[in-house]
């Protein structure tokens, strides 16, 4: 489809799709019924230029050619664009993690720091609480969270 309408010319070929449309509506239609209907349409506009365009298709090759039909020419302009925006975003990414590891890097280098060493176990042990206590105790929650016995059962 995209190679005919290039053949022939987007305003040609978007006036052929509302005939294609009302002469198919409803039914099914196989490749020689296209191709027939598509001819008729085009040679039937009295275009000279349009008729010597669609001379020239292969519709053997088209239709009996096993594989994909070859690849159009696409613009990429506007993708290209894209792709290199996308580039250097990643690129700026790199660059500021980069910096962000190396600051990092000196900062835990760095002489200032003067953190004591971590002794094996902490100056005061830490108590846990039981289960129970933990979530049954209204004490240790915040005003406004409800404790574990408030909660609704249904």
């Amino acid at each position: 489809m995209y190679y005919l309408d290039r053949l022939v010319g987007r305003p040609a070929f978007d006036k052929f799709i509302p005939h294609y449309f009302a002469k198919w509506s409803g039914k099914s239609l196989d490749s020689f019924e296209f191709r027939g209907t598509f001819l008729d349409y085009f040679n039937g506009l009295g275009d000279e230029s349009i008729k010597q365009k669609i001379a020239t298709i292969d519709w053997q090759g088209r239709l009996y050619t096993p594989g994909l039909p070859p690849k159009p020419d696409f613009d990429t302009s506007m993708v290209a664009a894209c792709y290199e925006l996308a580039s250097k975003w990643r690129d700026s990414v790199r660059e500021m993690t980069a910096i962000n590891d190396s600051a990092v890097q000196a900062l835990t280098n760095s002489s200032h720091l003067n953190l004591p060493p971590r002794t094996s176990s902490p100056s005061r042990p830490t108590k846990r609480l039981p289960f129970s206590t933990r979530f049954k105790n209204p004490g240790l929650c915040p005003p406004s969270a409800p404790s574990f016995s408030a909660r609704h059962t249904t």
